[in-house]
C-alpha cells in the first residue's frame, strides 16, 4: 500500500507515501538525528520528508539540531551543494558550489569537499560555519572523515598519503602507498568506544598525547 511509519507510542500507523502504480515504491533510507526527517528514495528521486508537515525537502544531510540542511545529491559522486535553513519561512537555500559529500561536525559547522568540476579527482576540503563566514581549509584531497570524540580529521591525499589532524597534535602523515597496490577508494573512522558527549580531563589528554607520540611510523 505504500511506505508506513510505525510509532511505538501510537497504535495507529501512518501512511507516509501511498503506492502509485505508475511510480516505483518509496524506500526509507534513514532518519535525521532528532527523528523529525526521513530520507526517502522513490525511483531516481531522493528527498528528506518532514514527518510533521509532510513536506519534501531536497536530498542531503541535516544538522544535529535539525535547523539546517546541507543539500546535495547523495546518489552521485559530485553535485551542486546548497545550504538550506529549515526553520526559516519558505526554507531558503543558497548555493555553495560544486562539491562532493558532506558531514555535520556540530549544529553550526560542516565539512564538505569543494570541487572545480565533475571530473575533479581531488577537491578542496573545507570546514564552514553557516552562521557566519569563518572556515578552516584542510587542503586538497580525495577522501575526508571526521571523528567527533577526539575532534580529529582524516584527509587522504592524491599520493596515497593519509593526513590525521587533531587538536592534540598539529598533524601527522602516513604514507600508505607501500601497503596498498591499488588506489584507496574509501576511508572512515571506526566507531568510538565513548559517546560523543564525553569530556576528557587534562590527565587523560596528556596520556593520550603520550600514547600518540609513542606510535611508530608505518
Amino acid at each position: 500500500e505504500g511506505l508506513w511509519l510505525l510509532d511505538v507510542y501510537s497504535q495507529t500507523p501512518r501512511l507516509l507515501i501511498a503506492a502509485d502504480p505508475d511510480r516505483p515504491h518509496a524506500i526509507a533510507r534513514y532518519f535525521s538525528p532528532g527523528g523529525r526527517y526521513l530520507a526517502v528514495t522513490q525511483g531516481d528521486q531522493r528527498a528528506n520528508l518532514d514527518l510533521v508537515t509532510m513536506t519534501l525537502h531536497p536530498d542531503g544531510v541535516i544538522s544535529p539540531d535539525e535547523r539546517s540542511l546541507l543539500a546535495y545529491d547523495t546518489g552521485v559522486p559530485t553535485s551542486e551543494h546548497r545550504l538550506c535553513r529549515l526553520t526559516a519561512p519558505d526554507n531558503p537555500c543558497y548555493s555553495l558550489g560544486l562539491g562532493r559529500g558532506g558531514i555535520w561536525i556540530n549544529d553550526q559547522r560542516y565539512l564538505w569537499a569543494n570541487c572545480e568540476s565533475e571530473a575533479s579527482i581531488a577537491c578542496d576540503f573545507i570546514v564552514d560555519q553557516h552562521l557566519c563566514c569563518s572556515n578552516i581549509w584542510l587542503g586538497r584531497g580525495l577522501i575526508a572523515d571526521y571523528e567527533r570524540v577526539t575532534d580529529t580529521y582524516l584527509i587522504l591525499r592524491e599520493d596515497q598519503t593519509l593526513d590525521v589532524v587533531s587538536p592534540y597534535r598539529t598533524g601527522s602523515e602516513h604514507a600508505l602507498s607501500r601497503w596498498f597496490n591499488e588506489p584507496i577508494i574509501a576511508a572512515e573512522w571506526l566507531p568510538t568506544l565513548y559517546t560523543e558527549n564525553r569530556t576528557f580531563s587534562p590527565i587523560v589528554i596528556a596520556r593520550y598525547q603520550a600514547w600518540l607520540d609513542s606510535l611508530p611510523d608505518f
